[in-house]
């Protein structure tokens, strides 16, 4: 039996090669589902720290004093864009309105943005606890990772680790509460064959869920572990 997301996605995409493409910020024609005139307004992420991804005050400095002084479990993130207008609400619409017409368009500029992984490095996908996923009724960050994989060429993997603590919705919280919240909410299911892991996740907010899964991959013997996100949100 096909779920209901799957045949929303089975009918859009349909719908899609009878009707021609527009562009998803302003409705005029476009191939890839953007437009020239829409595609330079993209918040594009310049000057950042290495660790945390956030803007960098210095002009040569690579790493900002507050990872310098106290440095994450993540050694590094990688965001091509800001959660800002409009490609947040690209998200946002994709993620919980289901508009998978966006999916194919945001795998398509992240992969456009992304360096190639080393060879040796696995990718897994930040898990969801199951609870979530019903309610969503699918997972988002699973499926845009799936889309990028056929975009570019990397070993990836969706059964290494588990959210084993539903935690609560984390709009609103600070820094501080969100660390809390996801205080040992991770698992590993299986071992790692590798000493370089990328998380990758569809938004970075204060980075605490990621720091968190890294702390739990680092416990397990894993040397170095990065970030892949679509976006990173500006504090």
């Amino acid at each position: 039996m096909i779920k209901w997301h799957k045949l929303n996605k089975l009918c859009r995409g349909g719908l899609q090669m009878i009707y021609p493409w527009h562009c998803v910020v302003c409705g005029l024609m476009a191939e890839q589902g953007i437009c020239s005139h829409c595609l330079p307004l993209l918040p594009r992420t310049q000057h950042v720290c290495q660790r945390c991804g956030l803007p960098l005050i210095a002009a040569h400095s690579e790493v900002c004093g507050q990872c310098l002084a106290k440095p994450p479990y993540v050694d590094h993130i990688f965001a091509p864009f800001w959660f800002l207008p409009p490609l947040d609400r690209l998200i946002i619409d994709y993620k919980y309105h289901q508009r998978w017409e966006n999916l194919s368009l945001l795998a398509t500029l992240f992969a456009q943005y992304c360096p190639p992984p080393v060879a040796s490095s696995q990718i897994i996908a930040m898990p969801s606890h199951a609870q979530r996923v019903r309610q969503r009724g699918f997972n988002a960050v699973y499926e845009l990772l799936k889309a990028i994989r056929k975009r570019m060429i990397f070993t990836h993997s969706f059964a290494h680790v588990a959210r084993i603590r539903h935690t609560e919705a984390q709009t609103g919280m600070r820094r501080e509460q969100r660390q809390h919240n996801m205080r040992n909410a991770f698992a590993l299911k299986k071992d790692f064959q590798t000493q370089h892991v990328i998380i990758f996740d569809d938004v970075v907010t204060t980075g605490a869920t990621v720091n968190e899964l890294a702390h739990t991959i680092k416990r397990a013997g894993v040397e170095r572990v990065d970030v892949w996100a679509l976006a990173r949100t500006v504090k």
